[in-house]
């Protein structure tokens, strides 16, 4: 079988098998959590920063779940990280997922493409995707 097509194939899996994995995570894992860590003393894993906009910087990677925007609970989170770890493993893709609150007075596609640039993603083979959602946003 040609190249491209057994490329075309993996990404089509990939594709599949990514639509599949967030739409089993369950609505109240996604539902904003109550409350803020922002100023926290907790030990979170989470970031501490609500909103993130070019005016300040680009987010800080922080591992394959970046949830800036406080949404995932602890089991998406763990869902998501798995998910992210098989990709990479399998397939050879590097995938990364941000939640923040606003991309600013950026478009979603600017904003999302200077993250992926700044975190490297797929830097090695070309095969890096970032899913990100900018909550508060509505493009």
């Amino acid at each position: 079988m040609p190249d491209h097509l057994i490329k075309n194939m993996n990404i089509n899996r990939l594709c599949t098998t990514l639509c599949i994995a967030l739409l089993a995570i369950p609505t109240a894992s996604c539902i904003r959590k109550t409350g803020s860590n922002v100023g926290s003393s907790s030990a979170s894993p989470s970031p501490t920063v609500a909103e993130v906009t070019f005016d300040n910087q680009i987010p800080k990677r922080i591992g394959s779940v970046n949830d800036y925007a406080n949404v995932f609970d602890d089991a998406a989170t763990k869902r998501l990280e798995t998910l992210a770890a098989g990709l990479l493993r399998n397939d050879e893709v590097e995938v990364a997922f941000l939640t923040i609150d606003s991309t600013g007075k950026e478009t979603i596609a600017d904003y999302s493409l200077a993250v992926a640039r700044d975190w490297n993603l797929g830097v090695s083979n070309h095969r890096g995707m970032l899913l990100m959602l900018a909550i508060k946003d509505r493009q």
